[in-house]
Formats: C-alpha cells, structure tokens, sequence
C-alpha cells in the first residue's frame, strides 16, 4: 500500500484525535469508578465543613465520681443553653444593624441622586 505525504499526514491526525479521545474517556470512567468505590470521603469532608462546636469542649470532662459527673454534665447544659441565648441575641442585633445600615445606604444614595440631578438642571 502506497500512500502519498498528504494522505499519510491526514490518517496521522484523525488517528491522534481518536486516540486523545479514547484516553479521555478511559480517564473519565476510572475517575468516576474511584467516586463510586468512595463516596465516604464526600461525606467526610461535609462534616469536617460543619464543625462540631468546639465552645463546650473544655467541659467534656470525664471523672470517676458519679456525683461531680453529673455536676460538671449539668454545669455543660447551662452553658451551652446560654451560649445559644447570647447567638439568637447577637443574630437579632446583627439583623438590626443590618437593617439600619441598609436605610442609611438608601438616604445616602437618594442624596446623591438629588444631587446629580440638580448639577444636571444648572448645566
């Protein structure tokens, strides 16, 4: 079989494409098999992004007696029962500063609004 240099050149390039292709598609479906043998690592990395609270931490104390146990487990309760009124409060402030912030910004940007509009009408 003779072929001449055009010829040769152009099953070259279709035969180079079909194999980028192939290979492609083999790294794909490999990538995608490993996803499927592993999908508890997916779900390891959602709760390493949730973060247990870390705030009560320092009272997860465990002793032999039964009686400061249960004083310190008590004592853990009110503190984290505590901690989320101080949350709530500091989100409803937060929501407030925000709203307040938010009509600032709206007066601020009336103002300027005026006074574009009368450097227009002296121009």
């Amino acid at each position: 079989m003779c072929l001449k240099g055009n010829q040769f050149k152009l099953k070259k390039g279709k035969s180079m494409k079909f194999l980028t292709i192939f290979l492609l598609t083999i790294l794909v479906s490999i990538q995608a098999q490993e996803l499927k043998q592993k999908p508890e690592v997916s779900i390891q990395a959602q709760e390493l992004k949730q973060k247990p609270e870390k705030d009560s931490k320092f009272l997860e104390i465990k002793v032999d007696n039964p009686d400061l146990q249960a004083e310190i487990d008590n004592l853990k309760k009110q503190y984290d029962s505590e901690l989320n009124e101080l949350k709530v409060q500091f989100k409803e402030q937060k929501k407030s500063l925000r709203k307040s912030y938010k009509g600032r910004l709206k007066e601020l940007r009336k103002r300027y609004k005026k006074q574009k509009i009368k450097k227009k009408n002296k121009k």
